[in-house]
Parts: C-alpha cells; structure tokens; sequence
C-alpha cells in the first residue's frame, strides 16, 4: 500500500494522535507535528516498510505539556530533521537525516538498535539533553556534546562514528558548557580519509 499526503498532525490542543506504520509507504511533502499542543498527546511508529518526510522538519513534542514521541523499530525512514521536545526512539530498522539532529535541553535520543545517519550535518546535544546509544550505530559527520550547559552522551554498546571530529565541551558557543562522554562498551570512532579527525 501507498499513501502520499501533505502534512499530518497528531494531537493537537487537548487531543490525541497516533501513526503506525508496519508496512507498504507513506510519503509526505509537509511536516509532521506529533503531540505540539498544549494538553495533547501524539507518536508516530515505524515498525516496517518506509516513511518518507524530507521536505519538512518532524516536530515531536510543544507549548504547555505537550507529549510526543516518535519511534523506529523497523523499515527504513529518511527524513529531513527533527524540532525534538519529546521522545526519540531507534530500536530497529535504517535512518538517514539529511539535516543535523538537534537535541534540545531536557530531551533525550535513544538508539537500541539499528541505524542512524546523519552524514551531512552535525549531531549537537545542547545542556541538560542526553543521548544513549546501546546497541546498533550512530554516524555522523561531526558530533558536538556540551554546545550550551551540561550535554551527556553514554555508549554502553552498538558504535558511535564520526567522520570530522567531535567536540565535548562547546566554549565556542558557551564559557560554560561541558560535555561528557560515558564509554562503558561498543566502539567510538573518528576517523576520515584525510586523517584530520579530532576529538
């Protein structure tokens, strides 16, 4: 089965939404919002066949309590990138960004499987967020932990790529950010052709 639309909201102002997908292909042309109202509630899951949202951002989450979480199990989603005030869940399946992934204060980013690419852009994780990388892989051309107040990556398995360099701890951009790292398994990696790669 194929679907082509526009745009889809879910959970708008006191309501709620859910997309599931386990097979065939949904491409959309506009944004997803997924839980931006106040008091609403939304998800968008992906357990097989393939989502297609690179023309727009996918905003999760918003104003006053908004809660929304967005999850790939399976399948193959490509997508532009994501406005994250909510959950962010990759158990399974391939991803690909085309834009950075940007992971707000207070949010976090789970990979328990899988594959996440964010080749063409930096992976950022502002003060207060997290990202957890368990199982499966993670790259990006360039990471940056600690971009304002206190950012925290843990690898506790799968791997972590970067193919320029990562940055823990971004006083470029704030004299009081720092980045931690927690490598407790898997691999973390930097390299290029080049050989420039840092850390």
């Amino acid at each position: 089965a194929t679907f082509l639309g526009a745009g889809v909201f879910l959970g708008g102002g006191k309501s709620g939404g859910a997309l599931t997908i386990n097979n065939g292909t949904v491409t959309l042309s506009e944004e997803i919002d997924i839980g931006v109202g106040d008091v609403s509630d939304g998800s968008v899951t992906l357990n097989g066949g393939l989502l297609v949202v690179t023309n727009a951002p996918i905003y999760i989450g918003g104003s006053g309590s908004g809660s929304g979480d967005f999850t790939v199990t399976a399948g193959l989603f490509l997508g532009q990138t994501f406005f994250l005030q909510g959950r962010l869940s990759f158990q399974g399946g391939t991803s690909i960004l085309s834009s950075n992934l940007w992971i707000q204060p207070g949010d976090t980013v789970s990979i328990g499987g899988g594959q996440l690419f964010v080749t063409n852009a930096p992976i950022i994780v502002d003060g207060d967020a997290q990202c957890n990388v368990a199982n499966g892989s993670l790259a990006a051309s360039y990471i940056d932990v600690g971009y304002r107040g206190i950012g925290q990556m843990s690898v506790s398995g799968g791997s972590v790529t970067a193919s320029t360099g990562i940055t823990i701890g971004d006083c470029a951009s704030d004299d009081f950010a720092i980045g931690q790292i927690f490598l407790s398994g898997g691999q973390l990696i930097v390299t290029n052709a080049a050989h420039t790669g840092f850390i």
